[in-house]
């Protein structure tokens, strides 16, 4: 039967290693297809995958096949161990994929055998112990060996290159392989078992320290509020250091300002007092003028005056020191008016 060869369905295959393709192409090239590639009804491949693969190196687009039809999943799967093991015998890996598929197919005619309603039970398991047997048995094998043999292709990057190309070239036994599988594999669960309780340390390690932090933390931040509430209160003391130093120089101001006032009044009683002698009249000259241009230099009460612009009592008790001065001034230009007239009018008129 000729068929397209796109329409070929070529599923997982046991062999792997396809060989020399390019050279099967050229037999086929000067001999023809002698031998054609064998399929299902449904076009699956059964057996012939090189020479499928070495028609389409050619370019064909169509290839003769031979149709037939199979019973079930194990009827194909012999056809295709039948039709390789003449050709080319099998790696022990490619030997334990058949094993596997086999297995498959025999545990599940075991489960159908036990009925649904028994999955489960001991009665069961014995069988599907008894499908592995008739497995090892079709390979001559016991079935641990079986179980080895999957093992290790399941495992195989767990053992160093060599020694498994070694053991699926048949040059390494089973147990051999099995042994260095099962010594990496122990040195793996040990290294694991390390690096839980390195992982268990460091977690722990990790929550202490987590823990730890989160206590400074909440000290640090506990300290942060204290901290910023003292600077508030300082702040607040310092606003009222400032308040109470500005009532303190108001105060000395107010102080300064009435205590010369004073001295004025007094000191312009005294001045009467003291025009009683004509002698005296240059020694109060000269407390005047000293008193004015020492005691009560401006200069001198500078702070006093620099409240004046703000401070209302500031202004009235200079106002009040001005009003003084000005009266003893005025007091002092009667009296020397009314002399003056005296020695006009031979009469002496003094007001007190």
């Amino acid at each position: 039967m000729l068929l397209p060869i796109k329409s070929i369905v070529i599923q997982d295959r046991i062999r792997k290693d396809l060989g020399n393709i390019q050279e099967l192409a050229s037999d086929i090239a000067t001999n023809g297809l002698i031998n054609p590639p064998v399929v299902n009804d449904n076009h699956v491949l059964l057996a012939g995958e090189r020479r499928v693969r070495a028609c389409e190196l050619l370019g064909w687009d169509q290839i003769e096949v031979r149709v037939i039809s199979t019973r079930d999943a194990e009827h194909e799967l012999n056809i295709e161990i039948s039709e390789n093991e003449s050709r080319k015998s099998f790696s022990k890996a490619e030997r334990v994929d058949y094993m596997r598929r086999l297995l498959r197919i025999e545990q599940a005619k075991a489960k159908e055998r036990q009925g649904e309603r028994n999955q489960t039970s001991d009665r069961n398991l014995t069988e599907v112990e008894r499908s592995d047997d008739a497995v090892a048995k079709q390979f001559g094998v016991s079935r641990d060996t079986v179980r080895k043999e999957l093992a290790i292709v399941d495992n195989k990057d767990f053992i160093p290159p060599d020694d498994f190309a070694n053991w699926d070239e048949g040059k390494l036994s089973t147990n051999k392989a099995f042994k260095l599988l099962k010594k990496k594999l122990a040195s793996l669960e040990e290294e694991k078992a390390k690096s839980t309780k390195k992982i268990d340390k460091l977690t722990t390690d990790y929550d202490s320290i987590k823990s730890t932090l989160e206590e400074k933390e909440s000290s640090l931040a506990t300290a942060n509020a204290q901290i910023d509430e003292l600077q508030s209160n300082v702040k607040l003391l310092q606003s009222n250091i400032e308040q109470l130093q500005s009532n303190v120089d108001q105060l000395e101001s107010d102080t300064t300002t009435f205590t010369n006032a004073a001295f004025l009044e007094r000191s312009g009683v005294n001045v009467y007092r003291a025009l009683d002698g004509t002698d005296d009249i240059y020694e109060l000259s000269y407390k005047v003028r000293t008193m004015l241009e020492e005691d009560l230099a401006p200069l001198k009460f500078r702070r006093c005056f620099e409240r004046i612009p703000t401070s209302e009592i500031a202004r009235e008790n200079l106002r009040s020191l001005i009003d003084s001065v000005l009266s003893w001034c005025f007091e002092m230009d009667g009296i020397l008016s009314n002399n003056n007239k005296a020695n006009h009018h031979d009469e002496i008129v003094v007001e007190y």
